[in-house]
């Protein structure tokens, strides 16, 4: 699991949408279970730098991040919103 930097943590979207993403019960999809299953951290400022660091990614990038994976673009622009 990924530590740092704080804005591209797992812990930074919320357990609801992370529940969705677990897979079966196999020793592979355990281990990304448990980590899925991390407390969340309310964290406004690394949203907003994730983001930003989006931004910034897509411009050196023939992909955007939005592309390849709307749904997380979705998550953290609806917790800037709130």
């Amino acid at each position: 699991m990924l530590h740092g930097p704080n804005h591209l943590s797992l812990d930074l979207i919320p357990k609801e949408y992370r529940q969705k993403w677990k897979g079966r019960s196999e020793s592979y999809f355990s281990k990304i279970n448990d980590i899925l299953d991390v407390d969340y951290r309310e964290s406004p400022s690394d949203v907003k730098r994730f983001l930003k660091a989006m931004k910034v990614l897509d411009t050196e990038s023939e992909l955007s991040f939005r592309d390849v994976n709307p749904e997380i673009i979705e998550i953290m622009e609806e917790l800037v919103k709130n």
